[in-house]
C-alpha cells in the first residue's frame, strides 16, 4: 500500500460517521430482482449520470430513474423510468431549442437525478433561458418539469446534485465561475435561492474543472460539508479531492501527483463510509497508467489501494482500465466499473476485496467483462445498489441499437459468485462481509 500523510485539517470529522449522505447504503428490499438487459433506442444514449433507484415508484414495485443525453421527443434528452423487469418509459422529454440555443426547461442532461421529498432534481448542461443549462425539478405527480435556476454564463453543470438535511441542493459546474474553471454552488429548495459558493481557481492551488457529482455530509454543529473531485489543477496539476464547508469554506484535501505512480484525473464521485473514510477513483495514472482506486481515511491518510493493470493501458494484465463513476462500498468490498480494457477491451465490473496483507492489501477481481455487443460496453458511470445482491447500471455503447444498454446484475453471496447479467453469466469472486479495521 502506498500511503502519505496529509497536512490538512478535517473539519467536524466526528460528524461524518452517522451523516454521510454520499454513502451508498445497501437496502433490504421486498422486491424480487431478476437480472436483465434492455437496449436503449437508437440515438438515445444514456447520460453519464448514476441511475436512481426509487423503491416507491411504479406503484410501490420500484423503478430505476435515469436520463439520456439525446433521447426524447426532441432529441434533447429525457428523464426515463425502467421497471425492475427492464421496461423503459419516457417520463419527460426536454423541449426543442430555440434561437440562441435556449428553451424553458434545459437540454442534454449530463448527470442523473436525485430524489428529495418525492420529486426528482437534476441539471442540464445546455438550454434553459440562458442557453448554458439549468437546475430542474421533476414533479412525480404532475409529470412536469420546473426550471428552478438558469445558468447565464458558460457554466455547464455536471454530475449529480446532492442534498443536505435542510433541503439545500449542492453541485458543480465544470466551467464558468469567475475564472472559467468551474464552481461549487447551492440551491435552497425552501427559499428558491441560488448561491455560487466558491469559484475554483480563487486559490493558486485549487482544483479545476470538476466532472463528477458531490457527496454531502451533515455535521453536528449544523453546517454542511461538500466533498468532490476535480479533473485537473492542484499542486501537481493532476486533479484534486476538495471539500467545501458552509462555515469554513474551501479546503484542498488531497492533490494527485504527490507520490510515485499516483493517480491522475479523477472524474468519478466519492463515497464516504460510516466511519468517515472516503473512497474514489482516478481515470488515469497509477503504476500502469490505467487509473487507480484510492482511500482517504478519517485520520486524513491517503492510500492508493490499487493500480489498474491492463495491456491496453500499458500494463501486463487483463484488468479493465480507466475507472469511472462512484464506487459501491459493500461492507468493505468495493464494487466498481472500468470504461475500457478487460478481456474484450470495452470495460468491466470489478471488485476490490481486502486481504489484510500489508504487501497486497486488496485483491482485484474482474467479475464481468462486457462484450461490446449484446450486453453493451464502455460504461460511463458507476453502479446503483437496489439491495444487498442486485445492482443496476448503463453502458454507453453496444446493445441491439448501438446506443447502449441498461442492465441489472445479481452476484450471488459467498466466496465464489455467479455474476449474472440477463441470460449471460460467468464466475467471479463473491462478496464477503467484513468488519472494517481501524487504522
Amino acid at each position: 500500500m502506498i500511503s502519505t500523510n496529509l497536512c490538512i485539517r478535517r473539519v467536524f470529522s466526528v460528524a461524518l460517521a452517522a451523516t454521510a449522505i454520499g454513502t451508498m447504503a445497501l437496502r433490504s428490499s421486498a422486491q424480487a430482482v431478476t437480472p436483465f438487459i434492455t437496449s436503449f433506442a437508437s440515438g438515445e444514449n444514456p447520460s453519464f449520470g448514476t441511475l436512481l433507484y426509487d423503491p416507491t415508484a411504479n406503484s410501490g414495485s420500484g423503478a430505476l430513474i435515469g436520463t439520456t443525453l439525446f433521447g426524447g421527443a426532441n432529441s434533447n434528452g429525457d428523464i426515463f423510468s425502467s421497471t425492475l423487469t427492464g421496461h423503459i418509459t419516457t417520463l419527460y422529454s426536454f423541449s426543442a431549442l430555440g434561437l440562441g440555443g435556449t428553451n424553458a426547461d434545459g437540454a442534454t442532461p449530463q448527470g442523473g437525478v436525485i430524489n428529495y421529498g418525492g420529486n426528482y432534481y437534476g441539471t442540464t448542461q445546455s438550454g434553459g433561458t440562458g442557453g448554458f443549462g439549468d437546475i430542474y425539478e421533476y414533479n412525480t405527480t404532475s409529470h412536469s418539469v420546473t426550471d428552478l435556476y438558469n445558468f447565464l454564463t458558460s457554466s455547464s453543470p455536471t454530475g449529480e446534485l446532492a442534498v443536505d438535511k435542510n433541503g439545500v441542493l449542492y453541485g458543480t459546474t465544470s466551467t464558468g465561475g469567475t475564472f472559467g474553471t468551474g464552481s461549487v454552488f447551492s440551491y435552497a429548495t425552501s427559499t428558491s435561492s441560488f448561491t455560487e459558493l466558491y469559484d475554483l481557481g480563487t486559490g493558486v492551488n485549487d482544483g479545476l474543472y470538476p466532472d463528477a457529482g458531490v457527496a454531502v455530509v451533515n455535521n453536528t454543529n449544523g453546517s454542511t460539508t461538500v466533498y468532490g473531485t476535480t479533473n485537473s489543477g492542484g499542486t501537481g496539476s493532476l486533479g484534486q479531492v476538495y471539500s467545501y464547508n458552509t462555515v469554513t469554506g474551501y479546503q484542498d484535501v488531497y492533490d494527485f501527483g504527490n507520490i510515485v505512480n499516483d493517480g491522475s484525473g479523477p472524474s468519478g464521485g466519492l463515497v464516504i463510509d460510516g466511519a468517515g473514510n472516503i473512497f474514489g477513483t482516478t481515470n488515469g495514472g497509477g503504476a500502469y497508467s490505467g487509473g487507480t482506486v484510492f482511500e482517504i481515511s478519517n485520520t486524513d491518510t491517503y492510500s492508493q489501494l490499487y493500480s489498474m493493470n491492463d495491456v491496453g493501458a500499458g500494463g501486463t494484465g487483463t484488468d479493465g482500465y480507466s475507472p469511472v463513476g462512484t464506487l459501491v462500498d459493500m461492507n468493505g468490498t468495493l464494487l466498481g466499473v472500468n470504461e475500457a480494457g478487460s478481456i474484450n477491451g470495452v470495460g468491466d465490473i470489478y471488485t476490490l476485496t481486502p486481504t489484510y496483507n500489508p504487501l497486497s492489501p486488496y485483491n482485484y477481481a474482474d467479475i464481468f467483462s462486457f462484450n461490446g455487443g449484446s450486453n453493451g460496453g464502455t460504461p460511463l458511470t458507476g453502479l446503483t445498489a437496489l439491495n444487498s445482491y442486485a445492482f443496476a447500471g448503463t453502458n454507453a455503447g453496444g446493445g441491439d441499437n448501438g446506443a447502449g444498454v441498461l442492465f441489472v446484475i445479481t452476484p450471488e453471496p459467498g466466496s465464489i459468485a455467479t455474476m449474472s447479467i440477463g441470460a449471460l453469466s460467468l464466475f467471479g469472486v463473491g462478496f464477503a462481509r467484513r468488519r472494517r479495521l481501524r487504522k
